[in-house]
């Protein structure tokens, strides 16, 4: 500071590149936190020490036992897919592609709206699937 209690331009200078230093140091920190690899973990480690195991075992045994459920859900996955698919190349009847288009009109807007929940809803079913595959040594 100078005599007249104001702080010197180097002085100011110096506190903005200390602050800029720490806020690097905050960002590189949180970029480490947020990668796929480490988000992954901190997920497989929330299911391992919250009960999610035990979820996912009964769920495993409940697709184990009742199989015709799973088993739906993945032809009903299936024919969504492949119907989309067939919806990209194909030319159709005007008055079927109405009704079809309409069908589809909640799945996109749930899809623009809510990607998260259609993410956990896709995350679901590849725990049922995983959980209906057999095991390996």
């Amino acid at each position: 500071m100078n005599r007249n209690g104001a702080r010197s331009p180097d002085l100011i200078l110096t506190e903005i590149e200390q602050t800029r230093s720490l806020m690097d140091s905050t960002l590189e920190a949180i970029e480490q936190r947020l990668t796929p690899g480490e988000l992954l973990d901190q997920g497989m480690n929330y299911l391992r020490n919250s009960g999610g195991r035990e979820f996912i075992t009964n769920l495993g045994a409940s697709v184990k036992s009742q199989p015709l459920p799973a088993s739906l859900v993945g032809i009903g996955l299936a024919w969504l897919m492949v119907n989309q698919q067939i919806g990209r190349g194909a030319t159709r009847n005007p008055s079927a592609q109405e009704h079809i288009d309409r069908a589809r009109s909640p799945y996109r807007q749930v899809l623009q709206e809510q990607p998260l929940a259609l993410g956990v809803v896709g995350l679901g079913v590849g725990v049922l699937l995983a959980a209906a595959a057999p095991r390996a040594r």
